[in-house]
This record gives structure tokens, C-alpha cells and sequence, in this order.
């Protein structure tokens, strides 16, 4: 099984849980990270950030697929909801 973490070092990280392994580092907020939340595919992930946005990875790759503007300060929290 994978989990993934976010941080105050600006990354979300991807590992193995099993092993403790970093199997991916996930770079491109400006600032902390605050809050992750696992897509229904569980291939996709959401992070919030103190730098103002959301955004969207592919977890795998570690690819940003979109970077969600709109917030006026630093965005604590994210869930995901049901389509």
C-alpha cells in the first residue's frame, strides 16, 4: 500500500508504507502544505497550500495536472466530494 504526507518543506511525499520508502516527492507549492486528500481513482491527489491554492497531481508521475486559484490567504483544508 502507498500513502502520501504533506509538509511544511513545500512537498507532498508518496511512499510505500509497507517499507518506508519515498517512492515519489511531489514539488510545486510555493509555501507549506498543509492538507492532502486521495482522489476515488487513487491515482490523483488534491493539496492545500499556505501559498493560496489547490492543486491536483497524478501521484504516480508526481506530475501538477492544475493549479486551482481563488482563495484571498492560506487554504488549510481540502476534501473531496462525491460526483
Amino acid at each position: 500500500k502507498r500513502c502520501i504526507s504533506a509538509s511544511r518543506d513545500k512537498t507532498l511525499r508518496v511512499w510505500d508504507s509497507s517499507t518506508g520508502q519515498c517512492l515519489k516527492t511531489l514539488w510545486g507549492h510555493d509555501d507549506w502544505v498543509y492538507s492532502v486528500a486521495v482522489l476515488d481513482d487513487g491515482k490523483r491527489c488534491i493539496s492545500a497550500s499556505r501559498d493560496k491554492t489547490l492543486r491536483v497531481w497524478d501521484s504516480s508521475t508526481g506530475q501538477c495536472l492544475k493549479t486551482l486559484w481563488g482563495h484571498d490567504d492560506w487554504v488549510y483544508s481540502v476534501a473531496v466530494l462525491d460526483d
